[in-house]
């Protein structure tokens, strides 16, 4: 039986002299503990001696070859401002990409300034106005000017669209939408989608009242998706936006489902900006909803299991994931139509994808390799945008246990989904990945595989 560690005051003991009575009293070399977490001897010695700053990667790491749980991370120093604003950017010193107006609705733009560069946008532009009874009319191209290039005229429509389209079909053409979501860059299934919120909502407002809920809560799915969507395209305020109104539309109807799962995505945008107790309290939160089906307390139960992971608490995420673990199989055979379904495909072992993403944060890494290898191999070819999401954070977990040339193979192999499906929430673990092998950057491997990991993290080009 293992002695009681002596207490500290965390007040007053820094990293390095804690990191040094804990390895001494587990009577490993620094050779040895470098071994172990797969950190330089060099550097640990550094961060001993309070010369670097320790992350929390490390401390958790260093807690799990120690057997100290909780006895570092709590000493890892807050980043400076500058520090913090460094870690967004290219680990290879190259200047950002394009960014994402928030006032746009997460429509890409384009910051070149060349004026030639403008007026070849301006002629390609293309308006569409839309009304609320579902007429308006579309121009193209755009003007430079007063004058219209080669102009082909406006087209307009006037009548509204009525029972144009039966719900049936605009429901069937959703899920089409929802399949492509999972495969495409935001940017070819954003425009695809608004048009279609746009024609369920004209729909609805004309509608029978046995048609009316059900296309309103249609209007509540694709205005979530329009969320999910710009949320990947690296708009969070935009995503909360459409999030809100998806919850707006929902609660018309008197369907609460969408509230709760509202507050698991916003869990997702706080576990991303890496705070981990707005993570928790939102999953929580959504948890304990009442009337809540099986499904939005097993993503629920995923999501807090996530912000526990990354707040470091080990037994509070295994308890999480338990409860993940407990509806899973209602889950499977949940009873909500395909266009109300709220979430991500059961086609994946999520729970399990989970556990192992968890594993990474608490500094399991055996754990989580294991984890993911075996799951990220299960995931479906029409699921490039999940397989891109574990594959890279299974290509971090090896990465961080030094599997270096093994991590860079996996990368290598995923990259090609990584760029068509251009997540801004990939990218982040894509960040990490880079920065982690780059401790390597003389292995041949690492070199190799540089030059494509800086187009990707650039995310797409635009205009």
């Amino acid at each position: 039986m293992k002695p009681p560690r002596p207490e500290r005051d965390v007040r007053t003991t820094s990293f390095g002299a804690e990191l040094r009575r804990l390895r001494l009293a587990s009577g490993l070399s620094l050779t040895e503990l470098a071994d172990r977490v797969h950190y330089s001897k060099g550097y640990l010695s550094k961060v001993e001696r309070d010369d670097k700053p320790p992350s929390v990667a490390l401390a958790r790491r260093c807690e799990t070859a120690l057997d100290a749980s909780d006895a570092l991370t709590p000493l890892v120093p807050a980043p400076s401002p500058a520090r913090a604003g460094r870690r967004s950017a290219d680990p290879f010193g190259y200047p950002a990409g394009p960014t994402v107006a928030a006032d746009t609705g997460g429509v890409p733009t384009s910051d070149h300034d060349d004026p030639h560069h403008r007026v070849h946008a301006a002629e390609s532009d293309w308006v569409i106005r839309l009304r609320a009874d579902g007429s308006g009319h579309f121009l193209a191209p755009g003007r430079l000017g007063s004058e219209f290039l080669d102009d082909p005229g406006m087209l307009g429509w006037s009548s509204p669209v009525a029972h144009a389209a039966a719900p049936a079909d605009l429901s069937a053409l959703f899920a089409g939408i929802r399949k492509l979501a999972r495969a495409a860059n935001p940017s070819v299934v954003l425009p695809i989608a608004l048009a279609h919120l746009h024609t369920v909502r004209a729909t609805a407002s004309t509608a029978a009242d046995r048609d009316r809920r059900h296309l309103v809560l249609l209007a509540s799915r694709v205005a979530e998706m329009v969320g999910w969507m710009t949320q990947e395209a690296g708009d969070d305020r935009a995503a909360l936006w459409w999030t809100d109104h998806a919850v707006d539309l929902a609660l018309s109807t008197g369907d609460r489902e969408l509230s709760a799962y509202a507050l698991v995505r916003r869990g997702l945008m706080a576990l991303y900006r890496g705070n981990a107790a707005q993570t928790i309290q939102l999953a929580q939160r959504a948890y304990h909803s009442s009337g809540m089906s099986p499904r939005i307390r097993w993503l629920a139960a995923q999501r807090e299991a996530q912000g526990q992971a990354l707040a470091g608490d080990r037994s509070s995420c295994l308890r999480a994931l338990d409860r993940a673990f407990a509806v899973a199989d209602q889950v499977s055979v949940d009873a909500a139509p395909c266009e109300q379904a709220l979430g991500p495909s059961t086609s994946i072992n999520l729970t399990d994808l989970v556990a192992g993403w968890c594993m990474y944060d608490l500094g399991a890494l055996d754990e989580a390799t294991k984890l993911l290898d075996r799951e990220v191999a299960r995931i479906p070819d029409t699921s490039p945008r999940a397989r891109a999401r574990f594959a890279v954070r299974r290509a971090l977990a090896h990465a961080a246990a030094g599997n270096v040339e093994h991590s860079c193979a996996i990368i290598d192999d995923v990259l090609a989904d990584v760029m068509r499906v251009s997540s801004a929430t990939i990218r982040t673990d894509l960040h990490a990945f880079a920065r982690t092998i780059n401790r390597w950057h003389a292995r041949e491997p690492v070199s190799a595989i540089q030059h494509r990991l800086v187009v990707a993290l650039r995310g797409p080009s635009y205009g």
